[in-house]
């Protein structure tokens, strides 16, 4: 949490990002996603993780916005990945 020196308002600090009211943890959030990236149908991915279709949705929806970011994120740990396995043979 944060303070606002001016204000004394409080904040945390995901205010204003995508990520900001979540109420889930985010490591959980990850989980149920990556499931559905690799397949895994709405229903089947409500009934294993316990959690509503449209609350996975939401966090479809929601999230969707970074899905550049971390493709773009992704793919430079790949390339390190490569350098370092090129380097040590």
């Amino acid at each position: 949490m944060f303070i606002c020196q001016e204000c004394s308002s409080c904040f945390a600090e995901t205010y204003g990002s995508v990520i900001a009211g979540l109420e889930t943890p985010l490591s959980e959030i990850v989980k149920v996603l990556k499931a559905r990236m690799e397949g895994i149908g709405l229903n089947a991915a409500a009934r294993v993780f316990g959690y509503a279709k449209t609350t996975i949705l939401n966090w479809e929806k929601k999230l969707s916005g970074l899905q550049e970011t971390l493709f773009l994120y992704a793919l430079g740990r790949v390339i390190n990945q490569q350098f370092q396995i090129q380097t040590v043979t």
